[in-house]
Formats: structure tokens, C-alpha cells, sequence
């Protein structure tokens, strides 16, 4: 899977709710005394919403005055408030209940950060009118996927309530616009957003979101230029902007993320894979606090990569997964809350091809399940459960797992074909079929089998009218001996190539002429090379096809001027010789004698060392032998004569030379006339013991046994005197000096 770029970017408004307040910013309690101590919970309440106190403060003080009082709404109402800012959504719910009568606002906001979109429009729809629940709307419909419908609100929106000179109004109204722009960029209308942009009288220098929004319909557009161009702006306006609010380099750079991760998106798309991956590492090395912005990243940065440094990729992708109930590592709701549909296929399929080229298999597989609980549809699921298949070498390879995608892809075919684009290209559920298909076509090659390969590829006409594919379906039948084939897949893309004044036109016209010359064809061959001459005479600024100085052609027209000569050569003997008269003359043929050439015999050659050489009756006298009758000079004899053969010194003629040893491949210590050399030392004792630890012979058992010798007195023998005169000092040897 490629890299996936980020959303565009919305206002941060979501109609969220405020603290509610009684008459005069006073929060009314009811008839109570002054003197109780609800009264004085109740001031210390007041206190620390009027002071900006932290929520969880203000939690905790709304729940000392409800133990006092329990049925004070506007307490109630602070609670509730509380609980939403401390994000305890599910708390929050529980404490509406099932009537929230007076709460709809704070109900549907629940609901809405719960991510349980579908509950959103039914608890809006019974609720009355009023701006945040209008805009809350908006943005569930988005969240949806009901991107015109959600910019039919958001329109209405600045039409009714927005358009006021009002300061505060007038920022809410920014951020709407910004709302209104990302809708049309997500529902692909990109086209015609600057018309949208004026009418609605913003600029992409006016906000962040405004620059990053349309850099993100250039994305789609696939401008990566004027993308870049304006995530730059984009940077620099916030930048701008945030340092007026005084915050650290730190809490900027963070701030930042969103746009540091598309910029590093356009950059891959454009080519600088390196600095893209670069900026990643920065922008994750920070950890920002944006999940999306976090698990995009890490998507971005594992796919950069590739099969390369797994293991690392492996610990900065699971940093966005959660435990789940079974044990099992999953995406965490909290992130995939933040993206779209496409972005959680994306981050689904590179996490099971991470495990998958990781080789945990057991992993991938868990992923596998919770990819198809979260895409139920998607066959991308289904070809990486082939390619486990592989992996593990079930069944037979790829005819198993070739048997097992056909199957899916016959199940899901009619379901795809309905939600399949009206022209066929460019959907959703036709980019799925086509990524099947291409993965089919990959094991037919793996087996062997090019024709299923071929035939596969022709199938769809997403991928049938693709130069790359037919390129490569043309080279199958040309392995295949299949040349009428080749040519005829050829010849039915060029119409439409040439209709689109594509520039893979000429490509298709020097293989199709190419084939044809292979073919015998050479009328049709010729009228290929003539158009190809044609062409390069009529695009003069393309500078392939000019004409150097000094009459010399560039590679290009040069094959198609010799392929028009040799083709002519069969039929038309005049236009190849007209034809010839345009070729270039060759550097120096013109010091070259065309007789003397053919009289010279050509160049021999020299056996290597090694070869055979060639049997000298076989080889025919050199004319100059032949005429003269000369005899051969000494030089010439002396480089035939035998290289003799060194002999040893002692070498007898008379004397017949030994027979080798036929020992001598042996070593040494296994060949029968070798002698064990002793080690130097003392003697040993040829009365030692032998045998393992207390074994005695019968010859010592008399002497050793203690009551027969107890009566034999036994004088101890003498030592002998050493010979010689004993030196002084013992025998320690001296050194030399």
C-alpha cells in the first residue's frame, strides 16, 4: 500500500457547549437558606467558573452542591458540562439518561466525540434549531461521508446566522468557510474551488485551514507544485499567527504536525523520497498530541520505507495500537475516530503487510480479522491472506491461493460492479478489482502460466487501456511466440493514444514496427518507420529527434531510417536506395580502399589457453604462402616449438625415473612407512602402573599385602652416588652473561 496523504483540514468549531448560567451570571439555588452549607458550595461553584477554574475543580465543586442539593438543573447542567470537557463522554450520557430534554446539545456532542455518527442526526433531528446543533450536523454528515449534503448545511449556516459584523461571529464564520472548502475537497470537486472560494470571498492567505485545504485539493489533482506552494503558506500563516500568542518553538513545531505531514506526502509524491522520510522522523521524533496526525505519519513513513528497516517500523507503528479485549494488538478507536474510511484501509492493509513481511504470521492474521470487522468489503484483505498463503506454502502454492481469489473475487464481482464508477475508472470498488486482478496475474506468473497472466490483465478495461499494462501484456505473448498477438494488443490502444495526443504514442510505433519487420511483414513495417520519420520531421522543438552538426543522427531517427531501409530492401529496391542516400557518412570511411578491404583476409583469431586448437589441415594457407612458397622465418618457428618440460637436477637419462609414490595423497601419520617420533623427557618407568585408578596387577598384590610382609624387615636401599663432582649450589643453572 502507498502513502496516504491527510485530510483537508476543518475549523475547529464543533458547536461544543459552555458552562450554562443563571440570571445576572449567577447560578440560581433555589429556596434555600443563606446560611446552609449548599449556599456556600453553591458560591464556591460560581467562584470557580467566574476565576476560569479547571474542569476537573469545577467537577468536583458540582458534585459537592449536588450531594447538598440534588435537584438543581443548573448545577446538573455544570456537571454535565464538566464531564464533557474532561472527556468522560460515556459518564456524561449517563448522567442525560433517556430523556435529555433541555441537554440536546450536550447529548449529540456526546455522541458525537463518541464517534457514534449514525446516533448524531436522530438526537438532532428531535431537537430544536439552534446554531450548534445545526453545525454539529454538519459535521456528523462529513463524518459520514455525505459530503454534499454536509456542505449544504454549512452554506445555510453562513447564509442565516454567520454573515453579521459581529467579531466572534465573524471567526465562527471563517472557520465555517473552511468546513465548506474541505467538503468540496473531500467529495473530490476540486475543479471548481477557487469559483467556491471567491464566492464565499476567503483566500488561502486568510487562515491556516483556508492555505491547507487548498493545498489539498491540488493533492487531488495531483499538481504537486502549487501543493507544496501552499502548504508552505500554510506553515508560515500559522506560524505567524501562534507566535503572536507567545508559545514555545515546541508547542508551534507541534502545532504544526498536520502540515508537516502532508508537506512530506507531497514530497514523496514528487520524487524526494529522502527528504520526505527526513521530515517524518522530525515531526514523530516530537510526538505530537494530534493522534491523526501521529498515525498518518507512521503510515506515511513505514510505506516510504518498504521492506526496509522493519524492525523499527514494526515499534513505531505499534506505538498507535491498542490491546484489545482478546489480547490482540489493534488500531485504537481513538485514532481511527480521526480518520476517513480510506485512511483506515490504508492504515489496516500496511499494518497486515508489515506482520506479513516481519514474518509473524500469527500477528497478521489477528490484523486480517479485524481489516475485514472494519472493511468488510475490501479484497485487499483477501490478497494479503494470499500472500500468507504463499508464505506459509499451503496447499500448492499459487495455484492455492490462485484457486482461493478467483473464488473471492466471483462472490464480490457483481457487489463491486455496482458501485463501480459509470465509466469504469478511477472508483473505489475499481481500484479493488484491478489491485485483485493484478495480484492474480502475479501468481499465474509465479506458476509459470504467462497466457492466464495475459489474459488476466486484459480483463478489466481499468488496466486494459494502461500503457504499462499493455506494454507488459504485449511482452507476454512475445515470450509465447505469440508475435500476431503482441501486435494486435498494440494496435487496438494506439487509437486511443492517439486521440489523447498521449506520449506513449511513439514508443507503440517503434515496437509495433519492430514486430512487424520480425513478422515478414515488410510493407506495413515500412509505412510504421515512414510515420515515425514523419513524426520526429514534424516535432521540431523535441530535441531527440534533431539533426546534430556535422551530419551525425541521434539514436532514435537513426533506427527508424535503417529499419525503413532494410524493410524497403524486400519490395521497393529504388526507395531503399533513395533512403540510403540520407544516412550519414561513417567517420573515416572515406581513407578506407573498398578493394583492398575485400582482398584482406580477415582478422584470426588466437585459441586460449586451454581450448582445443584447430587441426592445421583443416585451416587453408594465407595467400602470401600460397604465391611465394616461402618457408617459414625463425621467428614464426620459434613460437610453434614445444616448451620443454623442467626436469630435476638429478635426472639420469640412463636411469628410468621411480614410480611415484602411491602413498602420497595420504597424510603423513597414515602412511605405512611412518615412525612416531618420541617426545623428549625423562624415561618412564616400565614398573608404573597401568589401568584406570586402583586396578593392581596379580605380580604386586603379594607385595602390597601388609600382614605377609609384617615379619620381613626391610632395610631401604642407599642411593647411589651421582657421578661426576657435584658443583656448588645445587644443579640451578646459571644464565649467560
Amino acid at each position: 500500500a502507498g502513502l496516504e496523504k491527510r485530510t483537508a483540514r476543518r475549523g475547529s468549531g464543533t458547536g461544543a457547549p459552555v458552562y450554562a448560567s443563571g440570571d445576572q451570571g449567577k447560578l440560581r439555588g433555589g429556596n434555600m437558606a443563606e446560611e446552609s452549607p449548599s449556599t456556600v458550595l453553591l458560591a464556591a461553584l460560581q467562584n470557580a467558573i467566574a476565576h476560569g477554574a479547571s474542569d476537573e475543580e469545577v467537577l468536583a465543586k458540582a458534585d459537592a452542591v449536588l450531594q447538598e442539593e440534588p435537584n438543581l438543573p443548573e448545577v446538573r447542567h455544570c456537571k454535565l458540562v464538566a464531564l464533557l470537557y474532561c472527556k468522560r463522554f460515556e459518564d456524561a450520557l449517563q448522567l442525560i439518561g433517556d430523556d435529555p430534554a433541555g441537554c440536546e446539545l450536550e447529548h449529540a456532542y456526546a455522541l458525537y466525540r463518541l464517534g457514534r455518527y449514525q446516533e448524531v442526526l436522530p438526537a438532532i433531528a428531535s431537537a430544536p434549531a439552534i446554531p450548534g446543533l445545526v453545525e454539529l450536523k454538519g459535521q456528523a454528515l462529513y463524518r459520514l461521508g455525505r459530503y454534499d449534503e454536509a456542505i449544504a448545511v454549512y452554506e445555510a449556516l453562513l447564509d442565516d446566522n454567520y454573515r453579521s459584523k459581529d467579531k466572534t461571529r465573524s471567526v465562527e464564520a471563517q472557520e465555517i468557510k473552511a468546513n465548506v472548502v474541505a467538503a468540496y475537497v473531500a467529495s473530490k470537486q476540486t475543479e471548481g474551488l477557487p469559483a467556491v472560494m471567491e464566492r464565499l470571498q476567503c483566500a488561502p492567505r486568510h487562515s491556516f485551514e483556508l492555505a491547507f485545504n487548498a493545498a489539498c485539493a491540488f493533492v487531488e489533482q495531483r499538481e504537486w507544485n502549487a501543493a507544496e506552494e501552499h502548504l508552505e503558506l500554510a506553515l508560515r500563516v500559522a506560524r505567524d499567527s501562534l507566535e503572536l500568542e507567545d508559545l514555545t518553538e515546541e508547542e508551534i513545531e507541534e502545532e504544526l504536525a498536520p502540515g508537516h505531514v502532508q508537506l512530506a506526502y507531497v514530497l514523496h509524491a514528487k520524487g524526494e523520497t529522502a527528504k520526505g522520510i527526513e521530515l517524518l522522523s522530525r515531526v514523530l521524533r516530537a510526538k505530537p498530541a494530534d493522534q491523526a496526525s501521529m498515525a498518518v505519519g507512521t503510515n506515511n513513513l513505514v510505506a516510504a520505507r518498504g521492506a526496509r528497516e522493519l524492525f523499527d517500523s514494526l515499534k513505531r507503528f505499534e506505538k498507535i495500537l491498542e490491546r484489545a479485549e482478546g489480547g490482540e494488538m489493534q488500531l485504537s478507536n481513538s485514532v481511527l475516530q480521526k480518520l476517513n474510511g480510506r485512511q483506515q484501509h490504508a492504515l489496516w492493509l500496511n499494518m497486515c503487510l508489515l506482520y506479513l513481511h516481519s514474518n509473524k504470521h500469527d500477528r497478521c492474521r489477528t490484523s486480517l480479522k479485524s481489516f475485514r470487522k472494519h472493511c468488510a468489503n475490501s479484497l485487499s484483505a483477501a490478497c494479503v491472506e494470499g500472500s500468507l498463503m504463499l508464505k506459509e506454502k499451503k496447499g500448492a502454492g499459487p495455484d492455492a491461493a490462485e484457486t482461493f481469489l478467483s473464488g473471492v473475487v466471483q462472490a464480490e464481482e457483481e457487489r463491486l460492479k455496482g458501485m463501480m464508477d459509470v465509466d469504469g475508472d478511477e472508483g473505489t470498488a475499481g481500484n479493488e478489482l484491478a489491485t485483485t486482478q493484478l495480484f492474480r496475474a502475479q501468481l499465474a506468473l509465479a506458476a509459470g502460466e504467462q497466457s492466464r497472466a495475459a489474459a488476466l490483465l486484459v480483463g478489466l478495461p481499468q488496466l486494459a487501456s494502461r500503457l504499462g499494462v499493455v506494454a507488459t501484456v504485449a511482452s507476454l505473448h512475445e515470450q509465447n511466440g505469440k508475435l500476431q498477438e503482441a501486435v494486435d494488443v498494440l494496435q487496438s490502444v494506439l487509437p486511443k493514444l492517439e486521440a489523447e495526443q498521449h506520449s506513449g504514442v511513439m514508443p507503440v510505433l517503434r515496437v509495433l514496427a519492430e514486430m512487424r519487420k520480425r513478422m515478414g511483414h515488410y510493407e506495413e513495417a515500412a509505412a510504421l518507420y515512414e510515420r515515425l520519420l514523419k513524426e520526429d520531421d514534424d516535432d521540431e522543438e523535441d530535441d531527440d529527434y534533431e539533426q546534430l552538426e556535422g551530419g551525425v543522427l541521434k539514436p532514435r531517427r537513426m533506427n527508424a531510417l535503417t529499419g525503413l531501409i532494410e524493410c524497403a530492401s524486400h519490395f521497393d529496391s529504388a526507395a531503399a536506395e533513395r533512403y540510403e542516400a540520407e544516412l550519414p557518412e561513417l567517420p573515416g570511411a572515406s581513407r578506407v580502399n573498398a578493394d583492398v578491404l575485400e582482398e584482406t583476409s580477415g582478422p584470426g583469431t588466437v585459441p586460449s589457453k586451454g581450448k582445443a586448437k584447430v587441426d592445421e589441415q583443416q585451416v587453408a594457407p594465407q595467400p602470401s604462402t600460397m604465391a611465394t612458397g616461402k618457408k617459414r622465418g625463425k621467428s614464426e618457428a620459434a613460437k610453434r616449438r614445444k616448451k620443454l618440460k623442467r626436469l630435476p637436477k638429478w635426472y639420469d637419462p640412463a636411469v628410468p625415473m621411480p614410480e611415484p609414490d602411491p602413498e602420497r595423497w595420504l597424510p603423513k601419520h597414515e602412511r605405512s612407512a611412518y615412525k612416531k617420533v618420541k617426545k623428549r623427557g625423562a624415561k618412564k618407568d616400565e614398573n608404573a602402573i597401568k589401568g584406570g585408578q586402583g586396578a593392581v596387577s596379580k605380580d604386586h598384590m603379594a607385595a602390597l599385602d601388609a600382614s605377609a610382609n609384617a615379619a620381613k624387615e626391610t632395610v631401604a636401599p642407599q642411593p647411589a652416588p651421582p657421578r661426576g663432582k657435584v658443583k656448588k649450589g645445587g644443579s640451578k643453572k646459571k644464565g649467560r652473561r
